[in-house]
């Protein structure tokens, strides 16, 4: 049963989806308008079971973990060409919510986007061309303890606790963190 419901918010969400592009191109507002469709985390557990649809592939962890599983989501952008490359192309350059704020900026061409903000604006990334190097990315939950990681490239370094030790991945060698290679890497785990 409780799988029958996911399955069916999905639908509603592909619904919804349908009605909304409907409507731009109905109302001829397809060429100024750009929809994202992404989520703030990944699969959860609550009344689902996160294995049944393997919702998050190879990664390991789920909603309110720092795990790739529960915090790398996809992210899909249509829009009008100048601003959105071909259709079905695909970037696997990393990218996260802070991203956002300086993206719409930049697309709204509505203010000035300040310098000091955490994410980066990923219009040159829509586009098809190469995003200035992403600072290093960081996040931080409280819900149950206290958990950060923090990703610079291919490294990603997860803390469970305020006392405990860094754990650190090789997201290119291994996606699903199942290997931790702090003891290795002394001077990037400092870092």
């Amino acid at each position: 049963r409780e799988q029958k419901q996911y399955a069916a918010m999905i639908s509603r969400v592909d619904d919804a989806v349908g009605e909304i592009m409907d409507t731009l191109y109905r109302l001829r507002m397809k060429e100024n308008t750009v929809v994202i469709l992404t989520s703030d985390n990944g699969p959860h557990k609550d009344g689902v079971d996160p294995e049944f649809f393997d919702s998050n592939g190879p990664f390991n962890g789920i909603k309110g973990t720092l795990a790739e599983g529960g915090i790398r989501v996809p992210m899909i952008v249509w829009g009008p060409s100048g601003i959105v490359r071909a259709a079905g192309s695909v970037s696997h350059e990393p990218w996260y919510a802070p991203d956002l704020m300086p993206t719409i900026g930049e697309l709204a061409s509505a203010w000035n986007v300040p310098r000091n903000l955490d994410g980066v604006s990923q219009i040159p990334m829509w586009g098809g061309s190469t995003v200035e190097p992403h600072r290093p990315m960081y996040w931080e939950l409280h819900e149950g303890g206290f958990t950060q990681a923090v990703r610079d490239g291919d490294w990603k370094a997860i803390r469970t606790g305020p006392h405990e030790p860094i754990k650190l991945y090789n997201l290119a060698d291994d996606p699903g963190e199942k290997d931790n290679v702090a003891g290795s890497y002394p001077d990037i785990v400092k870092d």
